[in-house]
């Protein structure tokens, strides 16, 4: 199945949407569970990198992830750092171990894992509010920003 990646009209000036874009297509393109997880990805995830005073929002449609310039909508996550830290989520998340494989017995074992990281998010100065009550779009968007 193809995914799509693409980017909202005019946010294709923003040069942080298109680095964006293009380490989701690589990390699509590198692993097959990625892409699978992927397909399974729905909702919108605000990403406000505080020291540019810019925002992009990421919406996931079971396969398909637009990104826009700024806010649009209301997000299910917005995780609000530095553009240093933002860049640095899926590091992080990856190091805690292990978070890329969600497995066990669905919603809670995500929500137990999502937990684990809070600490290691907080002492990177990334914030994350939405992870509680979407746990599994904020692992499985720790696995697609990768580095």
């Amino acid at each position: 199945m193809h995914q799509v990646v693409d980017l909202a009209p005019g946010t294709d000036r923003n040069p942080i949407a298109r680095e964006l874009a293009a380490r989701v297509r690589t990390n699509l393109a590198s692993s097959e569970s990625t892409a699978r997880r992927f397909r399974s990805m729905r909702g919108s995830v605000l990403m406000i990198a505080d020291d540019l005073g810019a925002a992009l929002t990421l919406r996931f449609d079971f396969g398909r992830l637009t990104i826009h310039d700024g806010r649009v909508g209301v997000p299910d996550v917005t995780l609000r750092a530095s553009a240093a830290g933002l860049d640095n989520f899926g590091r992080i998340a990856e190091a805690v171990g292990g978070l890329s494989e969600l497995t066990g017995s669905g919603r809670r074992t995500a929500a137990r894992r999502a937990v684990s990281v809070v600490g290691e998010l907080r002492a990177s100065g990334i914030k994350v509010y939405g992870l509680i009550r979407h746990p599994r779009l904020v692992l499985r968007l720790a696995t697609l920003l990768r580095v």
